[in-house]
């Protein structure tokens, strides 16, 4: 104890970890606590988080140890990721959360509802994240989560008026701006289920350019362009999407969208030629993904390093799963286990070079830890991956089946039931767009540059075609 406070920290750890290892539990419990301060103070936060755990697990809930730990957990988990499964496992069989201390209680019901919500108990979840105090500094995220719940459970407008809460609450950082990004896009999604399709496309333009998720929003808001009537807007927003600027995102419903907004033009050589792209674009890929998904059936833990060396260049004899392994590592489940990885190996690193912890055996003990957590984090992504590979292999297929069917019905000749199905009632039909996701104001001038083969990256998101429905009934109203 008096290397801690002297801040002799190296020789504190030494100190507090021989004493681990004798003595009675109560004993061994200070010992770790101590021991868990001076690694924190090292910076080693996971090497500190073992023993803080170790704590939790074992002491009551009304203990001191047991609160002093619950904070620190929750201090480290705030500047680096934990992993969502080693603290689920802090929880478990605590029995109430009477005893919680008041600073731990955001991070406890908020990572109490998080694994409620993953299990897919919304109530359950809803009033985990609800009894995360205002103060936490998990609190707007637990109001995102919230804003989830009600959206899923029927309570739209609920949901709406939570998210502009988030839009208020979220910092001006980047986890900050990220989550305002979350909160506008899922206010243009409810929008988007009420029917308020203009609405819903003033939200979706409140994602900008430069953002991660500015696809996401074009490609939803080329859907409210189409349930609007906007067809040449909507082909325009998947103009965007399918340029070589955007080759390696994985966006395949886009083509169902085009070929549908050609038939709606009575363009049906345009829906034969869209559905040829899909088919050529997507094709290979699936056979990979079917390729993948069979190397790995029995060893889905392996498959978070199967995507990390693709994403490093190590193609492993595979040619076009660019797109698919894109999107998986832009996951939070990849993420998370990316973070886990990295900030474990940084302190492997660092672990090695202290060689006053070799001969207590602190050193072995920790390296092992370490080993184990990064192991663990790429062991349960994994897993979670290869079910993320099979959902979207199995939608890949679900697209191609719709591709027959038009086909199918296309040979036919029934295309005006083919229409009637796809017909789209709106109230709304007023207003140009002319470019992006903006409604053009009345006296605004602008200017009209032909598509000319070449894209040019500022023109990206503006594109808008010009082309008119060869239906004779839209004809024959031209007259």
């Amino acid at each position: 104890m008096q290397a801690l406070r002297a801040k002799q920290y190296v020789r504190a750890s030494n100190e507090f970890f021989n004493a681990t290892l004798a003595g009675d539990s109560a004993t061994k419990m200070k010992a770790q606590f101590g021991l868990a301060q001076s690694l924190q103070n090292l910076n080693y936060n996971y090497s500190a988080s073992k023993y803080y755990s170790l704590i939790v697990r074992s002491a009551s809930t009304g203990s001191s140890l047991y609160r002093q730990s619950m904070e620190e957990l929750g201090n480290i988990n705030k500047n680096i990721s934990l992993g969502q499964s080693h603290i689920i496992k802090l929880f478990d069989n605590k029995g109430s959360a009477i005893n919680i201390p008041g600073s731990a209680r955001g991070f406890y019901f908020f990572y109490s509802g998080l694994d409620a919500f993953s299990n897919q108990q919304p109530e359950k979840a809803l009033k985990s994240f609800t009894r995360v105090p205002p103060k936490s500094p998990y609190y707007t995220r637990a109001l995102f989560y919230t804003g989830i719940v009600r959206n899923i459970t029927g309570r739209h407008n609920d949901a709406i008026k939570i998210y502009k809460k988030v839009l208020k609450l979220a910092r001006n950082n980047e986890q900050g701006k990220f989550t305002r990004e979350l909160a506008n896009l899922n206010i243009a999604r409810i929008y988007y289920e009420k029917e308020e399709f203009r609405k819903a496309l003033d939200y979706y333009a409140r994602i900008p350019r430069d953002s991660g998720n500015w696809l996401d929003s074009l490609f939803e808001a080329s859907w409210t362009f189409f349930m609007l009537q906007k067809h040449n807007n909507t082909l325009g927003t998947i103009h965007t999407i399918q340029s070589p600027f955007f080759r390696d995102r994985f966006y395949p419903e886009t083509y169902v969208l085009q070929a549908i907004t050609h038939l709606k033009l009575c363009r049906e050589k345009r829906v034969k030629l869209t559905a040829y792209s899909f088919r050529n674009h997507y094709r290979t890929l699936n056979g990979e993904m079917e390729a993948v998904l069979k190397n790995y059936n029995r060893k889905k833990a392996g498959f978070y390093q199967f995507v990390t060396n693709y994403q490093r260049g190590n193609r492993q004899g595979f040619k076009r799963l660019d797109s698919i392994m894109d999107k998986l590592s832009r996951t939070d489940i990849f993420k998370e286990s990316a973070d886990i990885s990295r900030f474990s190996s940084r302190e492997l690193i660092q672990l090695r070079k202290v060689g006053e912890w070799k001969k207590s055996g602190l050193q072995d003990d920790l390296i092992d830890f370490l080993r184990k957590k990064k192991k663990a984090a790429a062991f349960d992504s994994g897993k979670r991956l290869f079910r993320q590979l099979k959902e979207e292999r199995d939608y890949l297929q679900e697209l191609e089946t719709q591709f027959d069917n038009i086909q199918i019905e296309m040979s036919q000749r029934d295309l005006d039931k083919l229409r009637r199905r796809i017909d789209i009632k709106v109230k709304d039909k007023k207003g140009d767009f002319v470019g992006g996701l903006k409604p053009l104001k009345i006296g605004q001038a602008y200017e009209y540059w032909p598509f000319e083969g070449e894209y040019w990256e500022d023109e990206l998101g503006y594109y808008v075609y010009n082309i008119d429905s060869l239906c004779k009934s839209s004809r024959s109203k031209s007259k």
